[in-house]
């Protein structure tokens, strides 16, 4: 018997044994993802919510306790990850599909991060239209449990600014809750320094802003010797200078909230760079978003190789699609891995495209499609 023949009968009688684990596996699976709707009715009947992490990290703990081989820890941690993923979609499906939500015949709502008068509210504002029914979060992460809980039909979140580049926040929260992202608009950020009535730039001394702002305006402030103080919104720093009554306390914020919280404008469009611009994502829930347009945006892991990134990129190199950004971000359960996110422009369409990604997905773990939309348009249902 040959060495081939030899591997293929060792192959053979290993695969055999696969085969009747996954059969197993299959049956354990199916009845995990039926237990998980069950969930899903009794969390919709009691008002609780889906994502609990709390509960998710304990398991994960349990479940990486009971294995064996120490090797075996990370896997495992991955392939529950996926499969907490999938039972939170069945809950929110559930939820969704007995909720009878009829979005064309009711008043939209629509979560974004910060106060009115801020550039989240103003984006919202701009895709949605003055009478919306907004609604304010106070951190990028609530919009996501907004959207996830079912109490917010979309949400508006800041990924990306001309300047300072990508808003790290957002990326690293995005992947946990199943949002996808169904649009994109760009906002014009033209800060002002806005301080009360009775003062003057002379008397500053520390300014009020979101910490993107503050590395926005980085320049004004070094060069008039501002303190800096960080809040979790523009309109929230405004609101605050307006409440202090203090005649050395400034906000830097879009020139709108001199108006809504009773402030004077000290200085116009003090941004480092001008046609300063932020790169506002629509999200919405996975069991609702439509999956259409020329963008996709995708985060996916690598084996821990090298020039595993270069390899797994070839397939796009070799295709017509244009890879429109490439970021990487830590793994917080793997020390010194990341994911990648990744933006790409095509025609979705097209048969040679769709295999050149096809292939792609083969090279790379964990591949988890973000959403695909109209490149600079929202999509509206």
């Amino acid at each position: 018997m040959s060495l081939n023949e030899n591997a293929k009968e060792e192959l053979d009688k290993l695969r055999l044994k696969i085969n009747a684990i996954d059969d197993m596996m299959i049956k354990l699976l199916e009845q995990r993802m039926d237990i998980s709707r069950y969930v899903g009715e009794v969390k919709k009947r009691y008002g609780l919510k889906i994502f609990d992490q709390k509960r998710e990290e304990e398991i994960l703990k349990n479940l990486t306790n009971k294995a064996t081989n120490v090797k075996y820890e990370e896997p495992i941690k991955e392939i529950y990850n996926t499969i907490f993923s999938t039972s939170r979609s069945l809950q929110q499906e559930y939820i969704v599909k007995y909720k009878d939500l009829k979005l064309a015949n009711e008043n939209i709502k629509i979560a974004y991060q910060g106060m009115k008068g801020g550039y989240g509210y103003e984006a919202s504002v701009k895709c949605f239209g003055d009478d919306s029914n907004l609604i304010s979060k106070k951190y990028f992460e609530d919009v996501l449990l907004s959207i996830y809980e079912d109490e917010s039909s979309y949400g508006i979140l800041p990924v990306e600014n001309s300047f300072t580049g990508t808003i790290n926040d957002v990326l690293d929260i995005l992947v946990e809750y199943n949002a996808h992202i169904v649009g994109e608009i760009y906002l014009k950020i033209e800060h002002a320094l806005l301080a009360n009535k009775d003062t003057n730039i002379n008397n500053i001394k520390k300014v009020i802003s979101h910490i993107q702002a503050l590395k926005q305006s980085s320049k004004f402030i070094k060069e008039n010797g501002f303190q800096e103080k960080v809040a979790t919104n523009t309109a929230e720093a405004a609101y605050l200078v307006s409440k202090s009554n203090s005649m050395e306390v400034a906000a830097i914020a879009g020139k709108k909230n001199a108006d809504l919280y009773g402030l004077k404008i000290l200085a116009h469009n003090i941004e480092n760079m001008k046609g300063n611009q932020t790169r506002f994502i629509v999200v919405q829930s996975k069991s609702k978003a439509i999956m259409k347009g020329n963008k996709m945006s995708i985060s996916f892991t690598l084996p821990h190789e090298k020039s595993s990134l270069i390899k797994a990129l070839i397939p796009i190199y070799n295709s017509d699609i244009n890879l429109t950004s490439i970021i990487s971000r830590p793994n917080p359960e793997n020390a010194w891995q990341y994911y990648f996110y990744i933006d790409m422009v095509a025609d979705w369409n097209n048969k040679n495209i769709i295999s050149h990604f096809n292939e792609f997905k083969t090279n790379v773990y964990n591949i988890n499609i973000l959403g695909q939309y109209e490149e600079g348009v929202f999509i509206e249902e």
